[in-house]
Formats: structure tokens, C-alpha cells, sequence
């Protein structure tokens, strides 16, 4: 913790002065939509309703697999391109691709219509490091 205790109060003073800097504009935002008319809540009044409790199971089985590959130490790695592969994190990995998998299979497609789910964003991160270790080679 000597990163911690050294940059402390450096942290706090920056961290104080964004916060009052942020309160600031948040006040004089708000008193400038007094006089606005209100807009219409998009969302109106309807029961709260909790959907794809299969998927609580799953995502318990996620968090065992990483607390397995943490504490599962078989000292078995393989070398692939001169990087080191770890038995423990390969099965942590397969394991929750599996799961990922499962819950495509368990979940209703109209859930995940209803919640907007796309590929979109899960390939735009992939493009994305793509480029950045593409860049790094």
C-alpha cells in the first residue's frame, strides 16, 4: 500500500475538486431546467418483473470456474508461440464458454429481444483488440 499511503492526498484534493466541480455544473444545469416543460416518463407504471432465473445457476458456475482455475494449481501449461497456457485457465475458459453457450440454449429469444441484446457490441470489442494487438505486434 505504498502507492496508497503516498499519493493519498493527492488523490483526495483531485477527487474533491472534480466532485465540487461536477456539483457545481449540476447546479446551474438543473436551475436552468426549471422553466423547461416536463418531459413524459418513457417508462410508465408497470410491474418489475425478474426473467431468466435459469441463468442464476450459470452464472454461479462462471464464478466457480474462476475461483477453480485460482485455486487449481496442476503445474500443467502447454507453449504455444512461445506463450505459456496454464491447464487450470484453459478449463476455466472452456467452462465458461460452455456456459455462455448453455445460456443461449436456456434463455427465451424473446427475453433477449425485450432487453435489446445484439452481437453488436461483443464484435466491436473484438474489432477493437484485434486492432490493439495488431498494433502491438
Amino acid at each position: 500500500f505504498w502507492t496508497t499511503v503516498h499519493i493519498l492526498p493527492d488523490t483526495l484534493f483531485v477527487g474533491g475538486l472534480v466532485l465540487a466541480i461536477f456539483l457545481a455544473l449540476d447546479i446551474v444545469l438543473h436551475r436552468r431546467e426549471a422553466g423547461m416543460p416536463k418531459i413524459k416518463d418513457p417508462t410508465p407504471d408497470t410491474k418489475v418483473r425478474l426473467r431468466g432465473l435459469a441463468n442464476l445457476p450459470l452464472l454461479a458456475g462462471v464464478i466457480g470456474a474462476i475461483l477453480l482455475s485460482a485455486s487449481w494449481k496442476p503445474g500443467v501449461s502447454f507453449s504455444i508461440f512461445g506463450a505459456s497456457l496454464e491447464l487450470q485457465n484453459l478449463v476455466r475458459d472452456a467452462i465458461i464458454l460452455a456456459l455462455a453457450w448453455l445460456s443461449l440454449r436456456v434463455s427465451y429469444k424473446s427475453h433477449r429481444q425485450a432487453n435489446g441484446f445484439t452481437w453488436g457490441p461483443i464484435a466491436e470489442v473484438a474489432k477493437l483488440f484485434a486492432g490493439i494487438f495488431i498494433c502491438i505486434v
